[in-house]
């Protein structure tokens, strides 16, 4: 029996400089709220020793639209650390996408300010389908795809080692659904002007009666090869956790204790910042290391 994801409620940055990260965002279309302090808690629940505390912001494409939430976490207790690898080819998240209405737009606004690997406008001549690359002010990796109507967070992409074994964790134990295997090229550019990579990759879906669109995209390198290990700190900088909301996180774990599922930490109440912030949390890692939260949202 899987676990019931009833949403993919956010995608988790950590980052250096919150105010640089928020303006960078906010220019691609999303909205800011206000920066809150999270309580001093016990950090054991995500696998960090003693005591933790973040600076967190939550930024959507608008008010009351089923959609996918990004979450910026600066940590203060430990720090953020680490670098975002510059290679787009390393295990675990590699990208995150957004669709935008007015690319050349946005473009434009992306060169004056001088925005960092800001790759050239790329067009599907069949298809008409434009796109771009980019890095946010911490490094991650961001892409760019142009679609009529407001801004929204598109899908996110994890570089996996064994594609087959990914896809088969995420619809036995999540139910979301495979789409079409696609075999696809890897423009010179993001792999240091290289000669063109190859990647197989296959987006995972929220069940079609679900209102969120947003998608997980799995992806094996066939050219070059991954490299590297996903982060195994929670406050390492870069694209850290995707969280899916669940009924109820205590049944969760027992499911995932009974099928004998590695790399899951015991439930934890996480909180963010007010009481009202406060969830019950199930932190765990799925098979190519990337980190993963199972969220039941707690009434105050």
């Amino acid at each position: 029996m899987a676990i019931s994801i009833l949403d993919i409620s956010e995608v988790s940055i950590n980052c250096a400089d919150m105010a640089c990260t928020k303006e960078f965002y906010r220019l691609l279309g999303m909205h800011q709220s206000s920066d809150v302090l999270s309580p001093v808690q016990s950090g054991d629940g995500l696998g960090l020793a003693g005591e933790v505390q973040c600076l967190s912001h939550q930024m959507r494409a608008g008010a009351g639209e089923a959609q996918t939430a990004l979450s910026l976490l600066q940590w203060l207790q430990p720090p953020s650390w680490g670098e975002v690898p510059a290679i787009p080819h390393q295990l675990g998240y590699a990208r995150l996408a957004f669709y935008v209405s007015d690319l050349d737009w946005l473009y434009q606004q992306l060169l004056d300010r001088q925005s960092a690997a800001l790759s050239e406008l790329y067009c599907d001549q069949p298809t008409g389908l434009r796109w771009c690359y980019c890095r946010d002010p911490n490094g991650c990796l961001v892409e760019l795809v142009e679609r009529s109507g407001s801004t929204t967070a598109g899908y996110l992409v994890l570089n996996c080692e064994d594609l087959a074994k990914s896809i088969a964790w995420y619809n036995v134990l999540f139910d979301l659904q495979p789409g079409p295997v696609q075999r696809l090229g890897v423009a010179p550019q993001l792999l240091d002007g290289r000669k063109p990579g190859q990647v197989i990759s296959v987006q995972m879906n929220l069940p079609e009666t679900a209102a969120n669109r947003f998608g997980l995209v799995l992806q094996q390198w066939q050219q070059p090869e991954a490299q590297g290990q996903p982060f195994k700190k929670a406050n390492h900088m870069g694209i850290s956790c995707l969280a899916f909301v669940v009924a109820d996180v205590q049944e969760a774990y027992e499911y995932l204790q009974s099928e004998r599922i590695d790399g899951v930490f015991a439930p934890c109440q996480w909180q963010t910042g007010s009481v009202k912030d406060r969830r019950r949390s199930l932190f765990m890692y799925d098979p190519t290391g990337a980190c993963i939260e199972l969220r039941e949202e707690v009434d105050a």
